[in-house]
């Protein structure tokens, strides 16, 4: 049997799961005793899955028994709202920078990167206004790798300008306000767009319903669900119509963490025209991403091409 290179489950994994989940519950419902039922069923479950599936295949699994105990289909849904309409506030602004800057496509891509820190998965804690004054300072912190294999920009240019077909597969709400600045970049390139959003609600990953409030559905070409009800897109579980998008793409955008841990899978994405978009948000994203290549920070701007899988390491 051939060994496949796989994000698996590390044991600083499991900390991180547990506070999703107990952030989520928290969410879910305000009844104290539901809280503490569905938390302890959650730490039992937890040690069945052992540590062979990716961090967000896990969360998923349990994040559907927290949905249904509480009765609560989308407990993130305000916040998402919050997210959104926070950045939508300044699209036109970002716009503006993204327009005026001496390499729109660069810029557009660095907006759609830094929107990846707006993300109560994986800090809940987080200042969404400090966040958001972040992102618009972004224009003037030049990436110094642009070259490199972490950001590798004219790699992603030369594939892009061969491309008819591009699969977009989104992630954060607050950030697909930034993703569709892209894809409007992406547009001047005479390309068709498809974006792919989860098919259910998981935590403030968007859905497509909300992509749409936000119009997307006026820049793209076409919308399609991966059939992912996981905080990313693990393929083994994912729509049929979806997986033949992805064959068929020219170009695979993957947007965010959650994706890069489950499509970072040799045996799914080794012969794909994939791009992984995203700030690693953890040290063990860190650690992963430097079994291939050295110099990877906590809350670096990304964008790796997939075919690194290939690598000898």
């Amino acid at each position: 049997m051939e060994n496949f290179i796989i994000m698996q489950t590390y044991t600083d994994c499991l900390h991180c799961i547990t506070r999703m989940l107990f952030d989520s519950i928290k969410l879910a419902t305000d009844n104290k005793k539901l809280q503490e039922k569905i938390y302890y069923k959650m730490l039992k479950s937890l040690e069945s899955y052992g540590t062979q599936k990716s961090p967000p295949e896990i969360f998923g699994e349990l994040y559907k028994v927290i949905k249904e105990m509480s009765c609560s289909f989308d407990p993130y849904k305000k916040i998402k709202r919050k997210c959104n309409d926070l950045i939508a506030n300044i699209e036109n602004h970002i716009r503006e920078k993204i327009e005026k800057s001496d390499n729109s496509l660069l810029t557009a891509i660095e907006f759609s990167i830094a929107g990846n820190i707006i993300d109560y998965g994986i800090n809940s804690g987080l200042n969404i206004e400090e966040e958001i004054a972040k992102i618009i300072q972004k224009e003037d912190r030049k990436i110094a790798q642009e070259s490199s294999q972490l950001f590798a920009f004219k790699d992603f240019k030369k594939t892009l300008k061969k491309s008819k077909n591009i699969l977009f597969i989104s992630d954060n709400a607050g950030e697909i306000v930034l993703d569709k600045l892209l894809c409007e970049e992406l547009k001047k390139y005479d390309v068709n767009i498809t974006l792919a959003t989860r098919s259910l609600p998981i935590l403030n990953d968007i859905t497509q319903e909300e992509a749409i409030h936000y119009g997307l559905d006026k820049v793209v070409d076409n919308m399609i669900l991966s059939g992912s009800y996981f905080p990313g897109t693990v393929l083994d579980k994912s729509d049929t119509a979806f997986l033949e998008k992805m064959k068929l793409a020219d170009l695979i955008i993957s947007k965010g963490q959650g994706n890069f841990e489950t499509m970072f899978n040799e045996k799914f994405t080794k012969d794909l025209p994939l791009y992984f978009l995203f700030m690693p948000k953890c040290h063990v994203i860190v650690d992963e991403i430097n079994r291939f290549f050295n110099g990877c920070k906590l809350h670096d701007i990304l964008l790796i091409k997939g075919k690194f899988l290939n690598k000898k390491y």
